[in-house]
This record gives structure tokens, C-alpha cells and sequence, in this order.
């Protein structure tokens, strides 16, 4: 019980400033890439880990005809995450420190709504618990399943991969004019909607 309590007194203080130097880990910021780069098919989906439609968007990508198509060599695909608070972001560190990318942003989704009630709506971060930031749910979300509690310390004080991740979304979100997700870019165009990936999805499908 004291190893847990000096624990999250440790990343309490992570809160208070922004995150610090000193992971030694290389983790790519960039877009996680699924298929065959020589896949006649190229989608770029622009999600949130707080938003219910792009929860089932990332869980049909693993279903057919989505996964079949993937499997043939038809589609290729990346997933890009974007924030509308800085928790978010902490959800992305955390699901690329991993090393397990899908795997640990769906424990996000599945505790999604539970994550988004730890979140402070005026701050973007999470809520305070008698005067001290709390991180029981992000604890509970990758450790130790995905990462030890030492790793997920290590995690959030990547400077690097933080301020990198930040200035990729912003990017991401300007080139296409992005106000919401789930987005899908096709061929260079942003579509908007659960309901139009499933569209795209078919209509490739129904080429093959």
C-alpha cells in the first residue's frame, strides 16, 4: 500500500508542469500504420479516444469486410489521434509507449466512459481528489497489463514524444479542416461520420 500511495504521489507531480525530459525509449510519433504499403486502397482515420462513434469505427476495422480487405492486400490504413483535451493525448502516450498500440487504445475505448469522468471539463486534465491530482484510472487502464508502473511514469514525462504528438495533431487537424470524429481521409479529402466509413468500406468491397 505505501509503494502505491508514494506512486501516485510521484506522478501528482507530473501534473503541475509540463512533462520533463529523461525516457531513454524511442517511441515513433507518428501515425499507426496498418497493411500493405502497396495496397491499391490508402484511408487515414482521424480519431478521439473520448468519442463513442470512433469507438466502433477502431473495433470494425478488426472485423470484415474491413480486416479482410486488409488481409488480401486491398486496404492500408493509419490511425491518427486527435485531442480536444490534454488527457487525450495521455491516452495516445500511454497506447505507443505500450509498444501495443491497438490493444491498449481499446482498454481506453472499453473504459472510455469512465475516462472521460476523470477528466477535468474546464482543464483538459485530470480531476483533483482531495487537493491532489488523481490517476487511479489511468493506472487501472495500463498497469501493469500494458506497462509497469515505473514505464507509465516514464511514459508522460516524454517531452519529446508529448510536444511532437501535440504539433502532429495540430497539423493534422488544420490540413483538413478536421471539427470532429471519426473523420476517414480518402485521396486526400476528409469525410465526416461513422455512417461514411462504413460506406467507404463497402464501396471498396464492392470493387474487389
Amino acid at each position: 500500500m505505501k509503494t502505491m500511495i508514494g506512486r501516485l504521489l510521484a506522478l501528482t507531480l507530473l501534473a503541475s508542469a509540463p512533462p520533463a525530459t529523461g525516457w531513454a525509449v524511442d517511441v515513433s510519433a507518428e501515425p499507426h500504420a496498418v497493411g500493405s504499403e502497396t495496397a491499391p486502397n490508402k484511408l487515414s482515420f482521424v480519431l478521439n479516444p473520448g468519442c463513442a462513434s470512433c469507438e466502433k469505427l477502431f473495433l470494425d476495422l478488426a472485423q470484415p469486410p474491413a480486416s479482410q480487405l486488409v488481409a488480401a492486400g486491398e486496404l492500408s490504413y493509419t490511425i491518427q489521434l486527435i485531442y480536444f483535451r490534454l488527457g487525450d493525448l495521455r491516452v495516445d502516450m500511454l497506447a505507443r509507449c505500450s509498444g501495443r498500440f491497438e490493444e491498449a487504445l481499446a482498454a481506453a475505448f472499453a473504459r472510455r466512459e469512465e475516462w472521460a469522468e476523470s477528466v477535468d471539463p474546464a482543464t483538459g486534465e485530470l480531476k483533483e481528489v482531495d487537493g491532489e491530482v488523481s490517476y487511479a484510472v489511468i493506472l487501472s487502464i495500463y498497469a501493469p497489463d500494458f506497462l509497469s508502473y515505473d514505464e507509465v511514469f516514464q511514459c508522460l514525462r516524454n517531452a519529446e514524444l508529448f510536444e511532437e504528438l501535440k504539433a502532429r495533431a495540430k497539423t493534422v487537424r488544420e490540413t483538413y479542416g478536421i471539427r470532429g470524429t471519426p473523420t476517414t481521409v480518402r485521396e486526400g479529402s476528409a469525410i465526416a461520420g461513422y455512417d461514411k466509413f462504413q460506406e467507404i468500406i463497402a464501396d471498396i468491397a464492392g470493387e474487389q
